[in-house]
């Protein structure tokens, strides 16, 4: 295959419109030409030879001299387009691993109750811990790996969160797999914010920390990955959020047993 095909064809997999392919081929033989020029020769109208170069441009793999109809253009580096491809792919990578999670949990799904499945990321991981103060419920079971929550979504927002639990008289019971800085500062106040805690070895637990509501049925996963990507898998549904307690109160009877 020749070089220009390939180019062609690589353009056409990169999601490219038959016009912004048209107008870029042809500019590889006509550096330096006008808009118009380049139009011509590539048997595009006018407007259409505009837009296309509007496209190109915006994509930054064409650059230009001069102004208004003394606009001469030229092709630039693909490095632009390869690095956006290359950011698309690490989400695709991410969407793909995180549909891979909620595929375990759909066989818990009911139809006949309202459930829904959310990946969260970014400003809205501490929007839906504020939120979920609003829901119907008395208490949190909380489990996992605290210290990793709170180094990734900062102990200040954990903080405010326990402070607006307690004002709303909501309960909280905890269980920490480490002794880490935050999981200490905060098992200190455990009376006065209406918690009861623990804490128990299990390795397992390393990078996730998980929240059940009772009443609400709602189960939070707060997850770091093995790239260090950190998200929250929230679950409306009552049968995860059963078994969600099920786990719980397995560690918490474990514990129990050992003092």
């Amino acid at each position: 295959m020749r070089l220009k095909e390939q180019i062609q064809n690589l353009l056409q997999r990169a999601g490219f419109k038959e016009d912004e392919i048209l107008f870029y081929m042809t500019l590889l033989a006509n550096q330096g030409k006008s808009i118009y020029e380049i139009g011509k020769k590539a048997n595009l109208s006018k407007n259409r030879a505009y837009k296309a170069f509007s496209d190109l441009y915006e994509r930054k793999i064409i650059g230009y001299t001069g102004n208004g109809q003394f606009k001469y253009i030229f092709t630039t580096s693909l490095e632009p387009l390869t690095n956006t491809l290359d950011r698309q792919t690490r989400i695709l990578g991410r969407t793909s691993d995180n549909l891979k999670k909620i595929d375990k949990l759909i066989p818990y799904l009911n139809s006949t109750e309202e459930s829904s499945i959310e990946i969260l990321e970014g400003e809205n991981l501490t929007q839906n811990l504020y939120d979920i103060l609003d829901e119907e419920w008395n208490t949190v079971f909380a489990y996992g790996d605290f210290d990793m929550f709170c180094e990734n979504l900062g102990f200040e927002h954990e903080k405010a969160f326990i402070k607006n639990r307690v004002k709303k008289g909501k309960k909280g019971i905890g269980i920490f797999s480490s002794n880490g800085v935050y999981s200490k500062e905060v098992r200190s106040h455990d009376q006065n914010e209406l918690r009861k805690s623990v804490i128990i070895d299990e390795p397992e637990m390393k990078n996730t920390w998980a929240y059940t509501y009772d009443k609400s049925n709602i189960t939070n996963i707060w997850k770091k990955d093995e790239n260090g990507n950190f998200s929250c898998t929230r679950i409306k549904n009552k049968a995860v959020s059963d078994f969600n307690k099920i786990i719980f109160d397995k560690f918490w009877k474990e514990y129990n047993q050992t003092i």
